[in-house]
């Protein structure tokens, strides 16, 4: 997917000037109490830019899947960590096996996840420390519509209800952004903690 890429994936360099990026850099500085912080799905790592140019003392690392990814996020931010990590492969037989983190991060990744929600959402439980803070965001289409997962994740009530088990949700909103310019999701973004 990056390999043969000419332009940034997905647009990540545009990141700092994007509505949802903004209020997730506004939330992460609200709830972030220290320790490391871990992006799952980093992609090129321009989000993880964002969080150590606004969060202050955040040790982040970076994950994604793609080893492209990682290697170029490295080039580009080189006082970001990054590493390759599957988010569905058990903790204990992944890159992060043994590690746990004081804020975890998930923007915009549920769509290549859904298949093994479950899963993922027991990986990420188990990569958060106790009494540690997770942070999801996620676009999706209009609910009106068909698409890709819905029958998994349907809305963002749904979505929540998956990281209900492992986590005290203690905020969360949903906001449209079709009006903005450029802007055509409905986003969700929610705050859980773990219990210690």
């Amino acid at each position: 997917m990056y390999q043969k890429s000419k332009d940034t994936r997905w647009h990540q360099d545009k990141d700092p000037e994007r509505l949802d990026c903004k209020l997730s850099i506004s939330i992460i500085q609200h709830f972030y109490r220290g320790g490391r912080i871990l992006e799952l799905g980093t992609g090129l790592g321009f989000f993880g830019n964002m969080i150590e140019n606004n969060v202050e003392n955040a040790a982040i690392l970076g994950t994604d899947i793609s080893k492209t990814a990682v290697t170029e996020a490295g080039k580009k931010f080189p006082r970001i960590a990054f590493k390759v990590h599957d988010l569905t492969v058990p903790v204990a037989e992944s890159s992060l096996a043994g590690e746990e983190f004081d804020f975890v991060v998930l923007r915009g990744c549920i769509w290549y996840l859904f298949p093994q929600m479950e899963r993922v959402v027991e990986n990420i439980a188990a990569l958060t420390a106790p009494g540690g803070n997770l942070f999801v965001s996620q676009n999706f289409p209009p609910l009106d519509a068909q698409f890709c997962g819905k029958e998994v994740v349907p809305s963002p009530e749904a979505l929540q209800r998956y990281f209900n088990g492992d986590f005290k949700i203690v905020a969360s909103t949903i906001f449209d952004d079709r009006s903005s310019q450029g802007g055509n999701d409905l986003w969700c973004m929610f705050v859980g903690e773990k219990p210690r």
